[in-house]
């Protein structure tokens, strides 16, 4: 007496497997089944279980760092600044005027320059920072090139001048009345100094900003 049908054709209970199929037709003898393959061949189930423990990681393409592009492309475009600005800087209020436009025009070619090598790689953050940089950069690379070689006159040269004429203004001998004549010139200076670089930069950053929003359009992510 068949106790099941399957597909048509008539299986007896002494039956474990579909005659077409081949599956276990008894869950239970199923597990049972593979308990004792488990027990019987246990390295194998080991190399099985850490086979799907183990995370599938994709290949990753190497490529240049981000931020290494974004400095290389800053300090070009900060030497290029350098020299413009050691052609049209002076101790004059003609002079600091055209020094802010290169300062707006450094930040302004460097995210044009980026963006035409890294075209979906440039975010407002990104563009902000390529500003700042380049304007630091430039800074930084000027007063070492002045101090160390002479090789340019902006910043150093125009700055003592600057400060020089500073100091003879009736508010400034107001303001350090107070202090020590020996410090005068150094509180001068410093002041003179944060507010030259916080001036420069942010014209850079404006300027990057500006080309952001004329010439990049920010990629989807």
């Amino acid at each position: 007496m068949t106790a099941h049908r399957t597909r048509g054709s008539a299986i007896s209970p002494d039956d474990r497997t579909c005659q077409h199929s081949g599956k276990p037709l008894n869950p239970e003898q199923a597990a049972a089944d593979e308990q004792a393959a488990a027990e019987e061949d246990p390295a194998a189930t080991e190399e099985q279980a850490a086979a799907r423990k183990k995370p599938v990681r994709s290949p990753r393409k190497r490529g240049p760092s981000l931020r290494a592009a974004m400095l290389r492309n800053a300090a070009i475009t900060a030497c290029a600044g350098i020299i413009v600005q050691d052609l049209v800087g002076s101790a004059t209020v003609s002079g600091a005027l055209l020094s802010q436009c290169v300062s707006l025009w450094s930040g302004f070619f460097a995210v044009l320059r980026f963006q035409w090598k890294f075209p979906i790689m440039l975010y407002p953050y990104f563009a902000k920072r390529l500003g700042a940089d380049t304007a630091f950069m430039m800074i930084l690379i000027a007063v070492v090139l002045s101090e160390s070689a002479s090789l340019t006159d902006w910043p150093v040269v125009y700055g003592e001048e600057t400060v020089a004429y500073i100091e003879t203004l009736p508010v400034v001998a107001r303001l350090t009345s107070g202090m020590e004549p020996r410090w005068v010139p150094v509180a001068v200076l410093s002041t003179y100094a944060i507010l030259f670089a916080i001036v420069h930069m942010g014209a850079a950053v404006l300027g990057s900003t500006i080309a952001f929003s004329m010439f990049c359009k920010r990629p989807r992510d």
